[in-house]
């Protein structure tokens, strides 16, 4: 495979981010229209409506994640044939 570097590297979830935000909801019951309000710029970023929601996302997130470091190029790859 390609050398990986500080400056080439990315920081990749085994399971898809995506899917890890589906198991979420679906483990507490989230009702994502109300609790995900998008960003002041309508751009990418959106953000849970409550901290109590927010918190349960960040502990979920930090016990079922699996990461890895993978190069730039393998893991923008990886997000085209998803």
């Amino acid at each position: 495979g390609d050398h990986v570097t500080w400056g080439s590297c990315h920081v990749d979830h085994v399971i898809e981010f995506s899917e890890l935000l589906k198991l979420f909801v679906q483990d507490y019951s989230i009702d994502i229209e109300s609790e995900v309000k998008a960003s002041a710029d309508l751009q990418i970023l959106s953000e849970f409506s409550s901290d109590h929601v927010r918190t349960n996302w960040v502990d979920y997130h930090r016990r079922h994640a699996k990461l890895r470091i993978t190069t730039a190029a393998a893991n923008l790859a990886r997000n085209k044939k998803a």
